[in-house]
């Protein structure tokens, strides 16, 4: 399948191409990663099964974007004035709105990373080469979003209650990956001798790869918003899984690879690995200590329900 070439890029509301610029394909895949999570505060008590991580908030690190320019000049003194307007522009003070497949972002400049003036034009008298630039955003712009416009495959993955095809994306076979057996946490011990009377698992950090189809950008855009919107949410999130044979409690903390191409007819297509951390594996059970709050009467006792069942909540 032939790629498409890219559409326009705004700066502040002005298109690139009156800068002699283009935007390089190699940009898509910076430009449409998702963000990192910043690591999420938790306690790792000893004698209980994974960690109790703190989730009430949801917070992002920087993301550093790089992008790519082909940059042109009918002259040399036309070519050269493009590049510097370029660069001015992206080092003026504050950040700079810049739009580019229909999605906008709040950025400002790092440094310029690459520069070649190439030859190609300059017997001409014409000048033609590229530029690349790293950006940084300080904070993603996340709104309440639904998938729409997914995809068939159903039934592997979900979030929240939503399959994952009504994002357009797959899973791959990852069935060794989340079945492996958590670490074991180390055993209390005097010095001497180690108390093996209770023995509790480690948490779980595990990365899903997952393969991601759009009919258009647009589709493409809007789907990426709404999964983001489920990842941030507080809390754990419902992660259903096939190969577990049910749901586990999950928070997404990174984006590790992504890669994502156009293609003829303007079809949207990306690979993607996620990372998930699992506090408490819970479709294994190597013993540890469960903690429950229950109702009692200083008088009664425990208090049960008319089943005889002691009333827990958490």
């Amino acid at each position: 399948m032939s790629k498409l070439k890219c559409k326009a890029m705004t700066i502040d509301g002005k298109d690139i191409g009156t800068w002699g610029l283009k935007l390089s394909e190699g940009s898509l895949s910076e430009w449409l990663k998702l963000p990192k999570r910043k690591t999420a505060d938790y306690n790792n008590w000893a004698e209980s099964d994974g960690i109790e991580p703190d989730l009430s908030t949801v917070e992002w690190e920087e993301t550093k974007i790089g992008l790519q320019f082909i940059l042109q000049g009918s002259t040399m003194q036309e070519y050269a004035q493009n590049y510097r307007s370029l660069l001015s522009t992206l080092s003026d003070k504050g950040a700079r709105e810049i739009s580019a497949y229909g999605l906008t972002r709040k950025l400002r400049m790092d440094q310029c990373t690459a520069y070649d003036r190439g030859n190609t034009y300059l017997e001409q008298g014409k000048g033609m080469g590229s530029i690349a630039v790293s950006l940084y955003e300080e904070e993603p712009e996340i709104y309440e979003s639904i998938p729409d416009n997914g995809i068939s495959l159903r039934g592997y993955y979900a979030i929240n209650g939503y399959d994952l095809a009504d994002f357009g994306i797959g899973g791959e076979c990852e069935d060794e990956e989340i079945l492996r057996y958590p670490g074991m946490k180390t055993p209390f011990t005097d010095g001497n001798e180690y108390d093996l009377s209770t023995m509790v698992t480690k948490h779980k950090d595990v990365k899903l790869s997952f393969w991601w189809m759009a009919e258009t950008m647009d589709d493409f855009i809007r789907n990426r918003m709404a999964l983001l919107w489920q990842l941030s949410r507080t809390g754990t999130l419902d992660l259903y899984i096939k190969s577990v044979g049910g749901t586990v409690a999950a928070y997404y903390t990174e984006c590790t690879s992504f890669e994502a191409s156009i293609y003829a007819g303007g079809r949207v297509g990306a690979r993607m690995t996620l990372s998930f951390t699992i506090p408490v594996v819970s479709w294994v059970d190597a013993g540890g200590t469960s903690m429950y709050r229950v109702l009692l009467d200083n008088d009664l006792g425990l208090l049960a329900d008319e089943n005889g069942n002691v009333i827990v909540f958490n």
